[in-house]
């Protein structure tokens, strides 16, 4: 069976690349949200350390993700699709860079909450 190239099908493939990157804003605006009652200033800050690099990548990829539209889809000006043809890759880079150190963050906030006397991790 032959398979035909159906342009409709690449117009929802390039609109889930903006729609996935706005959930993902969305639920690292509302986990920024998240205040742990019981603990304390210092662990706080670590955990606004790990959401920060989040939101960051997140919003990164969402706005790679319109560029890529504008990229495959073309636009009224050359000079911005040729802009818009390197940048989100760059964007996508950087997003994944950050959403690493993100991990990498919330690694050092795990081991420092487990090495302090006593306290546990507050369950969500």
């Amino acid at each position: 069976m032959e398979k035909r190239y159906i342009p409709r099908l690449e117009s929802h493939a390039v609109n889930t690349l903006i729609a996935g990157p706005i959930f993902w804003v969305i639920g690292s605006i509302h986990n920024i949200c998240q205040v742990y009652e019981t603990a304390n200033g210092h662990v706080q800050i670590l955990q606004k350390c790990v959401q920060v690099p989040l939101l960051m990548g997140s919003l990164l990829f969402f706005v790679a993700g319109i560029l890529n539209n504008h990229d495959t889809f073309g636009s009224i000006h050359t000079t911005s699709k040729i802009m818009a043809r390197k940048s989100w890759v760059w964007l996508c880079l950087s997003g994944s860079c950050l959403f690493f150190v993100g991990g990498l963050l919330n690694v050092v906030k795990v081991s420092k909450m487990q090495r302090r006397d006593g306290v546990r991790l507050e369950k969500l």
